[in-house]
């Protein structure tokens, strides 16, 4: 309506548009517009609240399970991690990039050498070691670079020292032994240059000095099928459950009772059969309603099937099945696909009230994993009805 206007005009215009008349400062999307942005007293409202909101944020699910240690996490896929990398190494790493990383103090640069011959890019005498000397004093060379200290002679580099005076004998005997020192040092005929001697290319980058961090932390996991589990057309999230399901570190009533989740040892009994405690192997390989589940999909697959008596080898009993490449990615995409819908039913059965039948479940896997495998493979169509009948033939064309 205006600023500065009759307060006659606001009271009118206040009852015509049923609004209110508001004044400065005031509070818009909860910051204060018009107040002074340099008195303490605008922002503690603010901060009071932003503070009170991340309390009940921080507090409002608890204290969650970790499931899988931060180191294993950090691993590579190949040693059995989830090839995450680690946040603290991760800025050590990026701090070693900034452009005068090489005149700060960093952890980096002691593994630092330089190569060349100093012609063009490095004074002598302002190193630590030369400029606090009575050399420094008397030389008329303290500005100079070292390429402005001698010249290639035949080949060879001979050194040309200056003095403002006559050495006394002490100065003389230093002079000695700084011939000495520089002559040790190689004259290659280069430019100068920094070189990572971690890297084989001698030139620094985020990746080799992060490689370079972890390098003694990465120790290969003692189950070599942790690594296998990532070559297959599942959805990442279903991948990660299956690398977690073959380390025994998902929610099994077994593993929330070891944890005292879960207190009553008659609370642990698998929630299908309801005959034995609730544990990986059980859940998923030898539980009266899941085994038929397996047969079934073994029997679709073409093969005979043998129970196994854990979840590694049921796994690596479907990795066995393979005959060529693509029909062993495709083993490995059902499996992924089984132990997500057992998993899942799992979760439907206790949560939802839901039923869960064996024909059902068969069904559901079928179908998933044939979602995946077009979602993956759009250039290569296959109908359902090929997928689910024909499926051996599909894998041999």
């Amino acid at each position: 309506m205006g600023v500065n206007v009759n307060t006659e005009f606001l009271d009118l215009a206040e009852r015509f548009l049923h609004c209110s008349v508001g004044s400065i400062p005031f509070i818009y999307v909860g910051l204060p517009v018009g107040a002074n942005p340099r008195k303490e007293s605008t922002w503690k409202p603010l901060l009071f609240s932003l503070s009170r909101k991340l309390g009940v944020w921080r507090n409002s699910q608890g204290r969650k399970i970790a499931w899988v240690s931060w180191t294993k996490v950090c691993r590579p896929k190949s040693c059995g991690g989830l090839g995450i990398r680690d946040f603290h190494d991760v800025n050590l790493a990026l701090l070693g990039s900034r452009p005068n990383g090489f005149t700060g103090v960093s952890l980096w640069w002691k593994d630092v050498s330089l190569l060349g011959d100093s012609t063009v890019t490095c004074s002598y005498w302002f190193s630590d070691a030369m400029k606090e000397g009575w050399l420094f004093q008397v030389s008329e060379q303290c500005l100079d670079l070292v390429g402005d200290m001698g010249s290639w002679v035949q080949g060879e580099w001979n050194w040309d020292f200056r003095w403002k005076r006559e050495l006394s004998l002490v100065e003389f005997d230093l002079a000695h032994d700084l011939m000495k020192v520089v002559t040790q040092s190689p004259t290659l005929g280069v430019e100068d240059s920094w070189v990572l001697k971690y890297d084989p290319s001698g030139r620094f980058s985020v990746r080799s000095a992060y490689l370079t961090l972890t390098g003694p932390k990465v120790v290969s996991d003692p189950n070599p099928l942790l690594s296998r589990v990532w070559k297959s057309w599942d959805p990442l999230k279903v991948i990660v459950f299956s690398w977690k399901l073959l380390q025994d570190r998902v929610a099994t009533r077994q593993n929330l009772l070891r944890r005292q989740v879960i207190r009553d040892i008659s609370d642990s009994f698998c929630a299908f059969c309801g005959v034995s405690v609730e544990s990986v192997d059980h859940l998923f390989t030898s539980c009266d309603f899941i085994f038929p589940v397996w047969y079934k999909l073994v029997r679709w697959l073409g093969f005979q099937f043998v129970s196994p008596n854990s979840i590694i080898g049921l796994f690596e009993g479907f990795l066995g099945f393979s005959v060529n490449r693509k029909f062993r990615l495709g083993c490995v995409l059902i499996w992924h696909a089984a132990v997500w819908s057992i998993w899942n039913s799992l979760y439907d059965l206790i949560f939802a009230r839901g039923t869960v039948s064996i024909d059902t479940l068969v069904e559901k896997v079928k179908l998933s994993s044939w979602k995946w495998l077009l979602a993956k493979n759009p250039g290569n169509p296959c109908s359902f009805y090929e997928w689910e009948v024909q499926l051996v033939m599909y894998w041999s064309r």
